[in-house]
């Protein structure tokens, strides 16, 4: 409705005698304004790119790490257990 009063305030200010200028007027406002808000909506999309989980990464090359850490120990404790070592309980 907003719309239809602006268009024919239009036609009123110019005193045009048809109406369609003002609508005219009036759609290309809209089109400029949808083509804006796609512009705006596009450079978000594009600023917003897919977070990078660098807390997640860190985390697990920590645990591999920890568990290599694992893996070296435990061939260290079968190498000393083929050698007839006793295993110490911590």
């Amino acid at each position: 409705m907003f719309f239809h009063f602006a268009a024919w305030i239009i036609n009123d200010l110019f005193d045009w005698n048809s109406v369609w200028p003002g609508f005219l007027i009036v759609t290309i406002f809209l089109f400029a304004l949808a083509a804006i808000a796609g512009f705006l909506a596009y450079r978000f999309f594009k600023k917003g790119s897919p977070p990078i989980p660098q807390m997640a990464i860190d985390e697990a090359k920590a645990t591999r790490a920890q568990f290599e850490t694992q893996k070296i120990e435990r061939d260290q404790v079968s190498r000393s257990l083929e050698r007839g070592e006793e295993l110490k309980q911590s």
